[in-house]
């Protein structure tokens, strides 16, 4: 049974993804800011899941829902990968450096905010 609630939450989780990534496209940027978007929401997301499960270990069902499938189908860390190699080979050095950074301290910062304001 477990595997259904990881199976259900990562199709809600892709769909949720493939919305940001629509959303994003909106705006015109060098940078690929769905999937920034996208990781740093599931960051916080998972934070938050993290942050109540230390309070309520007993929702196996609900952390796998959520936190494994919902956020590892809603958070593209494999695409934000793919993405700065393609950056880095078409010379924007610069543009893949800063997506690295930007990417890496938003997404630390909002798991830290996430199981700080749900831990307590």
């Amino acid at each position: 049974m477990e595997w259904i609630y990881v199976f259900v939450g990562g199709g809600l989780g892709s769909l949720c993804r493939y919305g940001v990534a629509r959303l994003a496209m909106r705006w015109e940027v060098n940078l690929p800011l769905g999937t920034i978007l996208a990781n740093v929401i599931a960051c916080f997301l998972l934070g938050l899941l993290m942050g109540w499960m230390t309070r309520h270990p007993e929702q196996r069902a609900l952390q796998l829902l959520l936190a494994v499938g919902f956020c590892g189908g809603f958070s593209t860390f494999s695409t934000f990968s793919l993405e700065n190699v393609q950056l880095w080979q078409n010379g924007a050095y610069t543009t893949a450096m800063l997506n690295v950074l930007l990417s890496v301290v938003l997404c630390f910062g909002s798991v830290l905010a996430g199981m700080k304001l749900l831990s307590s």
